[in-house]
Formats: structure tokens, sequence, C-alpha cells
């Protein structure tokens, strides 16, 4: 039996030194790290039976098993959904790959480690290795649903190196097996594990199940209904915020929780979550926006982005729908009919909402614009039709307040009947468009004008052009000798 001994890339050696030496003083995560992993294998493995039912086979108590042994000091994680082969095994295990995972490396060598959240390892789809912030030793028994499949188990102590061969084992799925640190033996207290299991992982769709524990029998630990179909008096605060940390890894609870559950002709429940606070990644052109898509409880489509427009990239959620059919194939769910009811939607919904908070929590709506107002702006200019309503959702600085944002469809609502121009400059510095000699002869009249001063303005401003019947006119330009009388131009 020959054993395969590789070393780790280069750059998965120093994710490994950072993540076990750097981030050691937050070890829960890595339960939740490998519970959701195994969630995954299980969905994998439920959407490939969509099309090859014969892959499942007599074993279809698809579940996820974790089992402790305070002798050995030893903690597993096993599922029996689509494992891996030898080859995937050393792909997914030994290398780590795409330009995610690179920025996390980058974010944690500038010398801020301390300042980097340990949620971040799942978000740079590196939480596999967090394994190693608790263990000496891992490993890893894996055998793919694929026909005619080996067997193999991978070892590391995650140094330099680890270790492939073939073994003994005819279940389908992988196990992870971690040998606990001296110091780190709280992991095979079975109060603890269910204590873990119950915060971070309540939400998981397949039974979790405790095994070897005292009572000698086994013990289902989560409620297994997903978080999205439970009534929302049904469900607490803390219940949505973990699960949108699991969903988006951020460390901070969410700026606002939207459920919405549509009847009649389209069915379907979707649990949205607007951020705290934005994130440079957002920005970013390989930034994994969309929401998780779900079919009778398949996952179907993770980061789907034809759900949202781009320019709501920053919200994180789920959207479960029993009116689509399980077989859809990628390309037939860009074009299908029933998506495109549920985004508009769900469009509508996240407008309403925004629009709520803008008259009703105009504290909350001054934080939150500070972080998103710019995509909203680029909704803008990218969503003809939904233009104006977006508009409604601006707040601008102006001549007569650099202080306080105002609302722009309040400004304008306040305008004179009479007056039919919207006046605007655009520039960097509020302060110093403020006293720009552009705008003397307005200032003389007493006018009003709106300040743009972020990089997003001037894009969005070629092409948002008139608002509710009144044209926005730029006081730097030609078109404001246009708008003069022929009393003001003499």
């Amino acid at each position: 039996m020959s054993v395969r001994k590789l070393k780790f890339k280069a750059e998965t050696k120093r994710v490994l030194d950072i993540v076990i030496n750097s981030l050691y003083t937050h070890p829960d995560i890595f339960l939740r790290e490998l519970i959701s992993n195994a969630s995954d294998a299980l969905d994998k493995l439920r959407f490939e039976a969509l099309t090859n039912p014969e892959i499942i086979g007599d074993d279809t108590d698809l579940k996820i098993t974790i089992s402790i042994d305070s002798k050995t000091g030893t903690l597993s994680v096993t599922d029996n959904g689509i494992g891996m082969t030898s080859d995937e095994m050393a792909a997914n295990l030994g290398t780590i790959a795409g330009s995610g995972s690179r920025k996390f490396l980058e974010l944690l060598e500038s010398g801020k480690n301390d300042e980097v959240a340990p949620e971040l390892i799942g978000q740079f789809g590196v939480g596999f290795y967090s394994s190693f912030m608790v263990s000496d030793r891992v490993e890893v028994i894996s055998r793919s649903a694929k026909e005619n499949s080996e067997t193999f188990l991978w070892r590391s102590d995650g140094l330099e190196n680890f270790t492939l061969r073939s073994v003994d084992r005819g279940n389908r799925g992988t196990s992870i097996k971690l040998y606990l640190k001296k110091d780190m033996e709280e992991y095979t207290d079975e109060y603890r594990i269910r204590n873990l299991v119950s915060k971070y992982s309540d939400f998981i769709s397949y039974p979790i199940v405790l095994s070897g524990t005292d009572s000698d029998r086994d013990e289902v630990l989560n409620t297994q209904k997903p978080i999205w179909i439970r009534k929302a008096d049904e469900v607490t605060e803390k219940e949505y915020s973990e699960f949108y940390k699991h969903l988006s890894w951020d460390m901070e609870p969410p700026f606002e929780t939207i459920t919405y559950h549509a009847e009649g002709t389209t069915e379907f429940y979707a649990l949205l979550f607007l951020p705290g606070t934005s994130s440079f990644q957002m920005v970013m052109p390989d930034y994994k926006s969309g929401l998780n898509l779900y079919v009778k409880r398949v996952l179907v489509g993770e980061n789907y982005e034809k759900l949202l427009p781009r320019y709501l990239r920053f919200i994180r959620g789920v959207v479960e729908s029993s009116d689509l059919p399980l077989n859809i194939s990628r390309e037939t769910l860009q074009h299908n009919r029933i998506l495109e009811i549920i985004s508009n939607a769900l469009v509508r919904k996240i407008l309403d909402t925004l629009t709520d908070i803008q008259k009703n929590r105009k504290d909350d709506y001054d934080k939150f614009y500070n972080d998103f107002g710019d995509f909203l702006k680029e909704g803008i200019y990218t969503d003809p039709g939904r233009q104006e309503q977006l508009a409604d959702l601006l707040m601008v600085w102006t001549s007569k307040d650099t202080q306080q944002r105002t609302s722009f469809r309040e400004l304008v609502e306040q305008m004179p009947e009479n007056e039919d121009s919207i006046y605007y400059i655009v520039g960097l510095e509020k302060e110093t468009l403020r006293t720009s000699p552009h705008l003397e002869r307005l200032l003389e009249q007493e006018k009003n004008i709106i300040l743009f001063d972020s990089p997003v303005d001037g894009i969005m401003l070629q092409t948002f052009n008139s608002y509710k019947g009144k044209k926005l006119v730029s006081v730097s330009r030609g078109d404001l000798e246009m708008d003069l009388t022929e009393e003001e131009k003499t």
C-alpha cells in the first residue's frame, strides 16, 4: 500500500501558521466550520442525486455525526455526503487557491493580525485549517460517492507535510478526526458540544447527532427546521444574528433583518440581511455576491447573483421556492420566469424597507447611508426602471447645511412649485464646493444647491437628469447658462 507524502504549498503553509498562532484566542469556530463543510457535502450529494439517484444507494439517512472520546482526547465530525477522491483531497486539503485566500493572507500579514476577526477564516475558504487551532494532528478519511471509488486517509500535524494513502473503509462520505491539544480537551465535554451546536449550527437542515454520550445513545442536537421557513415570532434576534454570521462571516450583527413569505401564484420564503458595515471586498470585481437559492430544501445555487441586481450585492440571505423544478440547471435558471417574479418581489421589499427606515428611523438610516449610499447611486444609473424610487432614498449635502445630510426627496418636495430646476455641483469635498464661485449668483437668490461629493456622483448624474418633473442642472457647466432668464443673462 503506497503512501504519498506531499508538502503544503508555500501559501498554504503561511496561512496555517497564522491561523494557528495569531487567531488562537477564538477556537470555538472550528466546530462551526467542520459542520458547515459537512452540510455542504450533503447538499452536493442531494443535488447530484437529482440526475443520478443511484448515487445515494441504500445509505439514505443523511446526517452529520459528532463523536467525542475524553479518554483518547479526540473529536470526530462525520458525514455521509459526496465525499472526495484522492486528488480532490490533495487539492482541497493541501492547497489554497483563489484571490480570496490570497487577500486573507495579505490582511493577516499586514501587521494587524489582532484586528482581523476569526470569522474571516470561513469567508476566505480556509475554514478547514481552523482544526489545527485545537489539534496536534488531524486525520481525514473520505470515500467519494462516485462509482468504484477508493477510500483514502489524509493525515497532517499542520506543519510542513501531509500524507495520503488508501485504506479499507466502505462508507461513502468524509470523517474528520481531531487529536486535541492538551489544553483543548474541553471539546470532549458533551455539554460544551451541545452549546456550540445550538449557538452556531442549529439552523443546519440535516440532523447533527452526538454519538458516544454517557447514556450510550445518539442524540440529535439541532432543530433541523431551516430558520428561513420558521415564523418570525418563533425566532430570536440572536438566532437571526448567528445565521447571518454563518452566511456572511461578518463578526457584527446585521443592520436589518427582512423576512418574507410570498403566497399565491408563486410561493417562496426569503430571509435577507442588511449588513451593519460595508467592506473593501464589496467593491472588488471578484466579490461573491448573491443569495443562496434552495428548491425543496436542496441548495441549487450558492451566491446566486440573478436574484438581486448587482447594486444590492451587499445583501446576504436565503431564498427557498417549491415552484422551481429540482433538476433545473444553472443555465435554465437565468431565463426562468418564476425567478424573475421572485427577484422583482425581493427588490420591491428591500426598497420599501429602506424607505420605511429613512422616514421613521433617521439616525439609523444615516448610518446605513454612510456605508451603502454609493451602492444605491449605482442603482440609479444601472436600473432605469427603478431610478425614481432609488432617488427617493438619496441623502445629500446642501449649500445651506454641510453638517447634516438632507433627504433628496424632501428637499425637492419643499421647493416652490414654479421652480423647475434642481441645482447641483460635483466635486470631492463638500466644504470646498460650498465656497465655489459658481454658487455665488444662486446663493444671492437664496437657492439651495446640492453638493455631490462622492466619486460615484459624476457617473450617476450622466443618466440622472430629472426627478419628479424637475430637471437637474449643474451650476459649473454650460447648462446653467441655458437655465437663466433673459434678464439674468443680460
